[in-house]
């Protein structure tokens, strides 16, 4: 026996343990077949006095429970103990009893893109698609402004108080303007700076002396065109 422990005790501690263990399981499991034994000789002697009586009785517990040896599971484990290698086997890896724990993994559901509004591109904006800016309905021209009044020595001796164009010369209150008709036609709206106010006026006459850019204020008086007298004004011709 001392053979046989001295290499195990040289082992180190966890031998002692094993061997403990061991000890006290082969202790346990010795004690309880001896009382199942004892409490069974007991049974079959009671079952046999009573029957000397005549006294029905059950058998004995020896006829209907097994006595089931109890060191087979401390030599199990004992040789386990003992035996790396049948410990390692007996017992399960730690990643793989974790693994049965748990619950089957899912599958991932795909997502599913929310429907949205198609992205459209950015437009381009070419020079040709942009709208050219409106020309104004105006010109400034330079022009060379005098006056004349409806007396012959303004308008020769045939003047008759009707203008070139048919309408007399009260049309608009006595303001419009005389041009060459090559340059302004009759009808021609304009607006000279100091005459009328700043307001449109019509072109509706025209003279000999009259050529080019030059145009002739009416005013009803001769005093009145030759306090005029003759200016260059930006003249603002409407189309």
């Amino acid at each position: 026996m001392t053979r046989r422990i001295r290499p195990l005790l040289q082992q180190g501690p966890a031998r002692w343990l094993a061997l403990g263990l061991v000890a006290a399981l082969g202790l346990a499991g010795a004690s309880r077949p001896g009382r199942v034994e004892a409490e069974n000789r007991q049974h079959e002697q009671d079952h046999a006095l009573l029957l000397a009586n005549g006294v029905e009785t059950s058998p004995p517990m020896s006829q209907n429970v097994p006595v089931t040896p109890a060191l087979e599971p401390a030599a199990t484990l004992a040789s386990a103990l003992l035996n790396p290698t049948a410990l390692a086997r007996a017992v399960p890896p730690a990643a793989a009893s974790v693994a049965a724990l748990l619950p089957p993994a899912r599958k991932a559901t795909p997502a599913v893109a929310s429907p949205t509004a198609p992205a459209h591109p950015a437009k381009r904006i070419s020079r040709r698609s942009v709208a050219p800016a409106a020309a104004p309905a105006y010109q400034i021209v330079w022009m060379e402004v005098t006056a004349y009044c409806p007396c012959k020595k303004c308008c020769g001796r045939r003047a008759s108080g009707k203008t070139a164009s048919g309408k007399t010369v009260e049309y608009n209150s006595g303001r419009f303007v005389a041009a060459d008709t090559d340059l302004l036609q009759f009808g021609t709206r304009v607006q000279i700076p100091g005459y009328h106010g700043g307001r449109i006026v019509e072109v509706i006459d025209r003279g000999g002396d009259i050529k080019g850019r030059r145009l002739d204020v009416f005013f009803p008086t001769h005093a009145q065109a030759e306090e005029w007298g003759r200016q260059w004004i930006a003249v603002k011709v409407w189309r």
